[in-house]
């Protein structure tokens, strides 16, 4: 059976920790996903780090820019939102920026003690299909903000992806996070 023959993933983001870590997305896939596929055929995953020491942030993402081209505009986002509004690791305090040619940015973070790598805004509103996946009762209120916010608050970086996507959107939420 060849069910993923012809898929390849890309994560939206990933901290630039070991793959064994608790804090790294790639590991959590390969752990939770790839480790349980029971067909003979598996997804092909983009290698964030490959092979760069984490500390060589400006090659890994240079390799992944490289990567990352020839698939792009992803057919579909599968994207987290953040108790603090974010998406991917685009973060209300960091700087992003919607004109970005290239398809993953560095992100910086002071309360961080790690840098990050992140699909840029421009490439996940150009995705044809975004999946935003909501959970728990501490992102009601971002949820609540999502679809009350007036002109004067604050754009979170959810919204911003929202309402700029050239996509079809579907956001899915558990009772706790959509109790409004």
């Amino acid at each position: 059976m060849k069910v993923w023959s012809n898929t390849t993933l890309l994560l939206s983001d990933e901290r630039l920790v070991e793959e064994n870590s608790v804090e790294s997305n790639m590991g959590m896939i390969k752990y939770q996903l790839i480790d349980k596929i029971t067909v003979d055929t598996y997804p092909s995953l983009v290698p964030i780090v490959n092979g760069y020491q984490l500390e060589k942030s400006n090659q890994i993402i240079e390799m992944l820019n490289i990567k990352a081209k020839p698939l792009l505009p992803p057919t579909a986002a599968f994207l987290g939102v953040g108790k603090d509004g974010h998406t991917a690791s685009l973060f209300p305090d960091s700087e992003y920026d919607f004109i970005c040619e290239d398809p993953f940015i560095i992100v910086e973070r002071v309360s961080e003690p790690f840098k990050r790598v992140s699909l840029s805004a421009t490439v996940l509103t150009q995705t044809p299909f975004l999946f935003f996946l909501v959970s728990g009762k501490e992102k009601q209120p971002i949820i609540d903000h999502i679809f009350n916010a007036s002109k004067d608050d604050l754009m979170l970086p959810v919204q911003s992806i929202i309402q700029h996507a050239k996509a079809d959107i579907l956001l899915l939420c558990d009772q706790q996070a959509a109790a409004i």
